[in-house]
């Protein structure tokens, strides 16, 4: 038992007293009676009675509660306390040794921490100093940045430090014209035509006057000059500071926008390189009605002549000026020898010169005003931004503006013929007006010819640039009167002087039909030598799937003099509203020759049309929904960029429009194909609007902003909800695509793509692929569907051969509304013990849809047998090369083609998952559709379900894809696929049709031979 003793624990027995230390027990022989007297503890006694305390238990031992020992009890009062001192003892030392050990301990572990905190110091340093140097580098590289931007060097991509300099020039000249401008700062005063222009800063007579014989000051100072360093000019200069009050006087006149004083003078350069047209003259007409200058002056070296010049000179101040271009032609420093320069750039200096000679606004004659341009005036010197650069249509600058002078420099020693580079380094010598001097925003500049197709807001340009070397076509007075187009109203405003002009030649648009005047059927030309080769594609497939599938053409013609193969070809002419029209190229319009094949088609199409009607698609068009409205009006056509698309013609026979439009081949000839079968229809159809449905949008490209990026199909996603039709530009894309690629492409084309071939609307990649079972699933039993009575035929004998000896089945069913017979039927049924015959009917419908194909009964057939007792379906043209155990772990197995799956061969467990999902989507079961349920639909469905199915890329169907479809390869005796890894082969014995028998196949060459003779004969060699 346990008696307690001090801070000890005794166990009293008859034989030991056990006492326990935590952690120690010790054993020592006792007599077995109670303690008493006054060594015993106040407590309990080991008999049950009471405990008295021990005499030293008030005393202060050194012992922890912990701590224990057995004692040995001899009844002496002096032993025991010599043993309790010696335990005390002991005790002391091994709680000094400890101490000593306790502070070693301490010692080392503050020398560790001192070495830690060392390292993590040394750490933090290190730290600091990659923090000091990456901001270092940051101040570097701000400062290097701040000096660029301050001290601007000649860039090559000039547009975007334009914009950043140019905002800054707005925050400068804000201040200036508000009176408050910075210290230091050029300021320019306007002063009148014949006066010079001050600078702030500089000696009274640095006022450049432009007299003759005054010698003008350099506009910089030496030190530029020898340095090269592009400083601003403020420190450049040597300048006086004039006072802040003059200073503001002059930011104030500044800031009113004061006009130049003295005459305001328009000037045109004539290079002479062409005719004076009608555009030139509605240029100088719109100059004298908005600038009202006090004369236009039309620079040339000669002057122009014909009718819309002479009307020019009818103009009041209008004058006309002869240069001399010698003075620029000649090189200076070659002291006289004939070097020319460029003409362009002869004709560039003249108007620098004749600006800095008397100043004023430089225009060209691919240039129309729109309104005045006095908020402009203000400035030294103006220019403007342009679609790829700084647009020089338009130059205004007071005379002898020292910007021009800079700029003349520049072009005489450094070659800067475009003022790009020296804008950047001085726009506080320069206005640079953003877009109102060139197009309504300059980003549009990839556009050129929308004033002359659309109605544009030009509210807010002072001018706009024609660009009328892009425009074709010659407009006149009177064609000007129907065109509805930005172009048209310009023209009729600064030309016409009575607005109901306008109203008298124009004539109401075209109106619909009650009924369809367009016959619902689809025209494609494809002729022999066209651009686009003669192999006949995956999506010239798609263009034409389109026509019956989304157009709903009840008829779809292919005109054509070339002869094609493949498997898109012959999925085309399977079709039966499809019909094959054999046509010879048209070689001339209107009785003008046409020799391109590519303007044969179109030449061929616009009599098609005219005779028959119909819809003209170009192959490289996919209609993307019924015409139906389209076909009531007489003709519509739709938009390009230069006018109207002829990729798209929907026709009524007989009409007036294709005829006007046709006869107009004798003004253009082949020459000018491009005007002729764009433009030209387009301004036909302004001048007769009742002739023509115009589709801005529907049948090209969604919106004009695609129009110029051609393969924005191929990298974006465009909607195309509300087209019609869209014309693909294939040749953009540099590359094929197949009907596996489209899959994947997460792009407009591959959208389409899958959404016409697939039926899918969302990119399909492979996902989680099926895992195989650790054992068979698919039960070993082959199953044939044979439907109606005819002729059991040798490779029928093959198929169920091969099954029996190279696949090792167990049983095969063959499930039958009619016994084959005859003698190949006889040795199977010899020859094979596993044969088996069901008989079974045909089915008639399906989830409510009939069925009237029997190729289609047969495919319902087979997954109902698979659905019911589960195993291997083959077709009667499939031969087995070996066993299919592998496979049959598999739940559920097929073998690709070329368009989807195969399902001549297919492997399936009992009630298959997958077989669950492909016999639902038949609810939507057409008749009509040839292997669209039964090869596209499992596919699509494959990659909607990946986990579900095993696909076989070249195992179950074809040895190999090398030549994709063709199927008579196999038969081809000077050839041999590989074909020892394979299960399966489908030969679709109707690409070949030849009839065999045992003698043949002995000496028969080729893969069809071996095969054969391996099934037959169990040898692939020849047999002797």
């Amino acid at each position: 038992m346990l008696v307690p003793i001090g801070y000890f624990m005794v166990t009293a027995s008859s034989t030991v007293t056990e006492v326990h230390k935590r952690g120690l027990n010790t054993m020592i022989e006792e007599p077995s009676y109670a303690m008493e007297g006054k060594y015993a503890m106040e407590g309990k006694h080991a008999n049950g009675g009471p405990a008295k305390m021990h005499s030293d238990a008030g005393k202060d031992v050194p012992l922890s509660q912990n701590d224990g020992v057995a004692l040995k009890d001899t009844g002496s009062d002096g032993q025991l306390q010599r043993r309790f001192d010696e335990i005390k003892e002991k005790k002391l030392k091994l709680q000094q040794s400890s101490s000593v050990k306790r502070e070693k301990e301490e010692e080392f572990s503050d020398k560790e921490e001192q070495k830690r905190s060392r390292r993590k110091e040394d750490v933090q340093k290190e730290e600091d100093g990659r923090k000091e140097d990456k901001e270092a580098k940051h101040r570097r590289d701000s400062n290097r940045e701040t000096n660029r931007r301050d001290h601007p060097k000649p860039i090559v991509k000039v547009e975007e430090r334009i914009q950043a300099l140019e905002k800054e020039r707005a925050e400068r000249l804000e201040k200036i014209m508000h009176g408050a401008p910075e210290k230091k700062q050029v300021m320019h005063k306007m002063h009148g035509h014949g006066q010079g222009m001050k600078v702030h800063g500089e000696k009274e007579d640095n006022i450049v006057h432009g007299q003759e014989g005054q010698k003008d000051e350099e506009p910089f100072d030496k030190r530029h000059e020898d340095d090269g360093e592009n400083l601003p000019v403020k420190n450049r200069r040597k300048s006086m500071r004039k006072s802040d009050q003059q200073q503001n006087r002059a930011g104030d006149k500044a800031k009113s926008g004061t006009d130049l004083e003295g005459p305001k003078v328009v000037h045109f350069v004539w290079d002479g390189g062409r005719d004076f047209r009608f555009h030139d003259l509605l240029s100088v007409k719109s100059a004298r009605k908005h600038l009202e200058p006090e004369a236009i002056v039309f620079h040339a070296v000669k002057a122009p002549d014909g009718k819309w010049w002479k009307e020019a000179n009818d103009i009041p101040t209008f004058q006309f000026s002869q240069i001399s271009l010698d003075d620029n032609n000649k090189n200076d420093d070659d002291q006289g020898i004939d070097e020319r320069r460029p003409k362009s750039d002869s004709y560039l200096e003249a108007k620098v010169d004749i600006l800095l000679r008397e100043g004023g606004i430089m225009l060209d004659t691919d240039t129309f005003v729109l309104k005045p341009f006095d908020p402009l005036l203000r400035y030294d010197c103006v220019v403007s931004r342009g679609a790829t650069g700084l647009n020089l249509g338009v130059l205004i600058a007071k005379r002898g503006a020292q910007f021009l002078k800079i700029w003349k420099k520049s072009m005489e020693q450094d070659g800067y013929k475009a003022p790009e580079a020296v804008v950047a380094r001085h726009l506080d010598l320069v206005h640079v007006e953003d877009s109102s001097l060139y197009r309504p925003r300059w980003t549009d500049g990839w556009d050129p010819l929308s004033i002359y197709y659309n109605n544009v807001d030009l509210d807010s340009n002072y001018a706009i640039k024609l660009e009328y070397d892009k425009y074709n076509l010659e407009e006149t007075p009177e064609t000007i009167t129907k065109l509805d187009t930005s172009f048209g109203h310009l023209a009729r405003s600064v030309y016409l002087t009575s607005p109901n002009d306008v109203a008298k030649s124009q004539r109401s648009p075209i109106s619909p039909n009650r009924e369809a005047v367009v016959p619902n059927e689809v025209h494609f030309v494809w002729f022999d030598g066209a651009s686009r080769g003669s192999k006949f594609e995956f999506r010239h497939f798609l263009s034409v799937k389109a026509a019956w599938d989304y157009v709903g053409a009840g008829k779809v013609f292919f005109h054509t003099d070339a002869s094609f193969d493949g498997v898109w070809w012959d999925r085309v002419i399977e079709r039966e509203n499809v019909k094959i029209v054999p046509e010879n190229a048209s070689d001339s319009l209107d009785g003008v020759p046409v020799t391109i094949p590519d303007h044969q088609e179109l030449a061929t199409a616009l009599g098609i049309l005219q005779s028959r009607g119909g819809i003209y698609l170009n192959i490289d068009v996919i209609g993307l929904k019924s015409f139906e409205p389209l076909r009531h009006y007489g003709v519509t056509m739709g938009r390009s960029i230069h006018g109207l698309s002829n990729a798209v013609i929907c026709s009524k026979p007989g009409s007036e429009f294709l005829k006007l439009w046709t006869e107009s081949f004798r003004k253009f000839g082949e020459g000018k194909w491009d005007v002729f079968a764009s433009e030209e229809p387009f301004r036909l159809a302004n001048e007769n609007p009742h002739l023509l449905r115009i589709e801005e949008y529907s049948l090209f490209r969604p919106e004009l902003s695609h129009w110029s990026d051609l393969d924005a199909l191929y990298t974006q996603n465009v909607s195309l909800e509300n087209n019609f039709a869209v014309q693909l530009f294939y040749d953009k894309l540099g590359k094929q695509i197949d009907q596996y690629d489209i899959l994947g492409m997460e792009s407009t084309f591959g959208w389409m793509a899958r959404k016409l071939f697939y039926r899918l609307n969302e990119p399909v990649l492979r996902g989680e692929e099926p895992l195989p079972h650790d054992h068979y699933v698919v039960p070993n039993i082959f199953h044939y569907v044979w439907f109606t009575c005819h002729d059991f035929r040798f490779h029928h004998l093959l198929s169920v051969k091969s099954m029996y000896l190279r696949a090792k089945a167990d049983r095969i069913i063959i499930w039958t509304d009619c016994t084959p017979s005859g003698h190949n039927w006889d040795e199977a049924v010899r020859d094979i013990p596993v044969l088996e015959v069901r008989q079974r009917g045909q089915p008639s419908d399906i989830w409510g849809n009939v069925i009237n194909n029997v190729p289609h009964r047969s495919d319902i057939t087979r997954m109902e047998v698979l659905k019911e007792y589960g195993g291997v379906y083959v077709d009667w043209d499939v031969f087995a090369m070996k066993p299919f155990h592998p496979l049959r772990r598999f739940d559920f197995v097929m073998g690709c083609e070329i368009a989807g799956l195969n399902n001549g061969l297919i492997l399936s467990k009992k009630d298959a998952p997958f077989l669950k999902v492909w016999w639902e989507n038949y609810k939507h079961f057409d008749d009509n559709k040839w292997n669209f349920h039964s090869v596209m639909e499992p596919f699509r469905l494959a990659f909607k379900h990946p986990n579900l199915i095993l696909m076989e890329f070249n195992t179950l169907s074809r040895p190999g894809w090398e030549d994709w479809w063709d199927m008579k390869a196999m038969w081809n005796e000077d050839h041999l696929f590989p074909w020892s890894h394979v299960y399966g082969v489908h030969f679709i014995y109707s690409y070949h049709g030849d009839e065999h028998n045992p003698e043949d196949i002995k000496h028969m060459r080729g893969t069809f031979g071996q095969m054969a003779r391996w099934v037959y004969y169990g040898q692939v060699e020849f047999i002797d």
